[in-house]
């Protein structure tokens, strides 16, 4: 559980005063549907279980859907942030991000 001021603070770090938060540049959640038929023809989605910002994923990849988008969604166990723990390691996070590290590299190989 995340109270509501602390999100509305963590809101005001990302997205500057005077600024609509339902931009798509800011979330994708929020991107017309003809900018989500543009997208690759198959997109790497991955989430923590443990993130305010979950439902709007999950949205997201409703959306994906009714355009028909493929994708993969892949919901870790691990807390808003994952990628970014160093030191000490989360249980799970290091793995999560060799995975994340492989799906990159088979990409970037495509090209």
């Amino acid at each position: 559980f995340v109270p509501v001021h602390f999100m509305f603070c963590c809101l005001n770090c990302y997205i500057p005063q005077g600024i609509d938060g339902t931009n798509f540049l800011i979330s994708p959640v929020y991107a017309p549907d003809w900018i989500l038929r543009k997208l690759p023809k198959h997109i790497h989605i991955r989430s923590s279980a443990y993130d305010p910002l979950l439902d709007d994923t999950v949205n997201f990849t409703r959306r994906l859907d009714a355009n028909g988008v493929k994708y993969t969604h892949k919901i870790y166990l691990l807390p808003h942030g994952f990628m970014n723990v160093a030191v000490p390691p989360v249980s799970g996070a290091i793995e999560a991000k060799n995975e994340s590290i492989r799906i990159l590299q088979e990409i970037f190989e495509f090209f």
